[in-house]
């Protein structure tokens, strides 16, 4: 068995960070979230606002707010360490360039997400206040729901090739087999996620995905350091 490259080990290094990261960056949006919606049923946000707890309150929506800025944050580090592993990857082997590619191509698809539903949501808000031919609109309005499909359609397709390259990865001789559940759990997630009443249930393969790709990660690097002292 020939001694697994430097680049393998780097790769499998940023892919542990980038799904701790990752984790945490979803428990913490979870917990934001599961804050928020105590305080929108509890009670009328203006209400509290000038009660007698007003200050407590505002405290807790800037702690709300510094929240999700730091789980956004968390996820775009932890992008941008799953973007340098598949660099590692492909240069270990060409092969599993294929992650770069998906990689990529989710950054396009999320761009352009949220460039089309910006321009969407300005436009649906100026719909009444607008003076032109209604076919206009409705025709923008359709070009730019066309604009967030193919968008979504980039995701899609790039979450199925970073699946394929885990998967390869799962399959090397010194890996751990983890890696490759980690891709099909990924994989499934990722078509799940074209189906809109299930959407939950891809959040939550994407969760255990992660979860399994930390351990495996883990196991993998403490594989090749016994194989290179042997």
């Amino acid at each position: 068995m020939s001694l697994p490259s430097e680049y393998l080990r780097r790769g499998l290094s940023d892919l542990k960070k980038a799904s701790l990261l990752s984790l945490i960056s979803y428990l913490m949006l979870f917990a934001m979230l599961l804050i928020s919606l105590g305080i929108v049923t509890r009670a009328d946000i203006s209400e509290m606002l000038y009660d007698l707890r007003r200050i407590q309150t505002l405290l807790t929506l800037s702690g709300i707010l510094i929240g999700f800025l730091i789980s956004l944050l968390l996820g775009l580090f932890a992008f941008y360490k799953f973007f340098t592993a598949t660099g590692h990857f492909k240069s270990h082997d060409p092969g599993l360039g294929i992650g770069r590619i998906g990689v990529i191509l989710e950054l396009i698809g999320l761009i352009t997400i949220i460039i089309g539903a910006t321009v969407f949501g300005a436009l649906l808000s100026s719909r009444e206040a607008y003076q032109g031919p209604p076919m206009l609109m409705e025709t923008n309005l359709l070009a730019l729901l066309g604009v967030l499909l193919f968008g979504a359609v980039l995701i899609v397709i790039g979450g199925v090739l970073y699946s394929v390259m885990l998967i390869r990865l799962g399959e090397i001789e010194v890996i751990d087999k983890l890696l490759k559940w980690a891709g099909i759990l990924y994989l499934i997630g990722t078509l799940i996620s074209l189906i809109p009443l299930i959407n939950l249930v891809s959040v939550i393969l994407g969760v255990v995905a992660m979860i399994i790709l930390y351990y495996g990660c883990n196991s993998s690097l403490k594989s090749l350091d016994t194989v290179e002292m042997i």
